[in-house]
């Protein structure tokens, strides 16, 4: 990048002419070096001493009045922000870290307590990665998950993983499969998986395939 500052415009269009007549005279001479000679030949000279400046990195800023600078406190009084710099005299407020937090309301009981709480969280929930079967039939058509041939082991949550549909560090519990996507369904697969729903079930069984759930502990899982 770089720029080229042109104190007289006649000198400008000497230069474009000179570059005009090297590509003319060049074997990727084309209609737009004609189109260029005949631009140049019927442009006016400006007046001289008018500056031309090539837009370049090192020359690129905000318009004029685009950005404007903060007023900056404590700096005097004639500044309009000076002595108190806007803060007023003592009190909370005036202090090096002070004020209050938005949710304070002066001493009152605020909006968060007067409220009752609903709903609880169970400590002793286990949920489930969700997979659809829609997702594992996109999955056998990328051929990123291989289907179980006859005396094959059947398919598992390593499987799973290794074909990207989730990740191991998500799976605390195990993998629940779900029935979305079943009318896309048409391998017919073997999979033995955490928990399955009923339309998952259904799913696999009509596509000809079969479906076990077995129960991994988290020692299990994290093997």
């Amino acid at each position: 990048s770089f720029a080229v500052v042109f104190d007289d415009t006649t000198m400008l269009a000497a230069s474009l002419k000179r570059a005009v007549r090297l590509h003319a005279t060049s074997p990727l001479n084309g209609s737009w070096t004609t189109t260029l000679a005949r631009v140049l030949s019927s442009a006016q000279p400006a007046s001289k001493g008018d500056a031309v400046t090539f837009l370049s990195l090192n020359n690129l800023a905000d318009n004029p009045g685009a950005v404007k600078t903060g007023r900056r406190v404590g700096r005097g009084i004639g500044s309009s922000k000076g002595k108190t710099s806007g803060r007023g005299h003592k009190g909370q407020n005036s202090r090096a870290g002070g004020g209050v937090r938005p949710t304070f309301e002066g001493g009152q009981t605020p909006l968060f307590k007067r409220l009752p709480k609903r709903g609880f969280t169970n400590n002793h929930a286990e949920p489930m990665v969700p997979i659809n079967v829609g997702k594992l039939q996109d999955y056998i058509d990328m051929g990123r998950l291989p289907v179980p041939k006859e005396g094959d082991d059947p398919l598992t949550m390593v499987d799973l993983v290794n074909a990207g549909i989730t990740k191991a560090s998500t799976i605390k519990h195990g993998v629940k499969l779900l029935g979305d996507g079943a009318d896309r369904l048409r391998s017919p697969i073997r999979i033995e998986i955490s928990r399955a729903s009923t339309s998952a079930i259904d799913a696999i069984e009509a596509a000809g395939g079969e479906i076990t759930t077995v129960h991994y502990n988290r020692l299990a899982l994290r093997a």
